[in-house]
């Protein structure tokens, strides 16, 4: 079951099916007598809760949560909702691999829409006739990487639910006169490409 269904689960259900996402800011409460963290998987959070399993030791990974005794519970504290699934040690914790990044997981059609966008972006700053050029210089590989990582960064920060715009500490390494404007000037005169 997706992190997304989850959510749309009415509260104190059961789930059945397994859950999976990457475990982060695990830790033990009350003398460890039990241990909570969250689970994002694209760009979607929950909360976990149990008492049964040391989360710390998943930190970083990425997890899939299956077996009985899973809740969805809504844990409401001040006025702030937040879901969580609350598990015993009927359930079971496989870990699946190692977390891709600070950025969680990033999935090929995400990278996939970057790259055009980059390409697209670096197309329309190109003048007529002078994009060949460019783009058979070295630097082009990496002018796309650049603009698509701060695609994908900005990407990530609204699927966190981010969206009363971007702000400066998700991506301080490009803004928009990061262009290549001199270098696409520089380049030789050549048919439109």
């Amino acid at each position: 079951m997706s992190i997304a269904a989850l959510k749309n689960l009415a509260d104190n259900t059961w789930v059945n099916d397994p859950v999976s996402g990457t475990i982060h800011d695990a830790k033990g409460i009350k003398n460890n007598s039990f241990f909570v963290a969250n689970m994002t998987y694209s760009g979607i959070t929950i909360g976990l809760f149990t008492k049964a399993h040391d989360l710390r030791e998943y930190e970083g990974k990425v997890v899939e949560i299956n077996g009985s005794g899973i809740k969805k519970v809504t844990d409401d504290f001040n006025g702030n909702k937040t879901i969580k699934l609350s598990f015993g040690e009927k359930a079971v914790i496989k870990v699946l691999g190692n977390s891709q990044g600070r950025f969680g997981e990033i999935h090929g059609q995400t990278v996939g829409m970057a790259i055009n966008n980059a390409i697209g972006l670096l197309k329309e700053a190109c003048p007529k006739g002078k994009l060949k050029d460019y783009c058979s210089k070295g630097n082009f590989s990496a002018d796309v990487a650049k603009i698509a990582g701060s695609i994908i960064k900005i990407s990530k920060f609204l699927e966190e639910g981010n969206l009363d715009g971007y702000s400066k500490k998700v991506d301080d390494n490009f803004t928009a006169d990061d262009l290549p404007e001199d270098e696409i000037q520089d380049a030789e005169e050549d048919e439109e490409f």
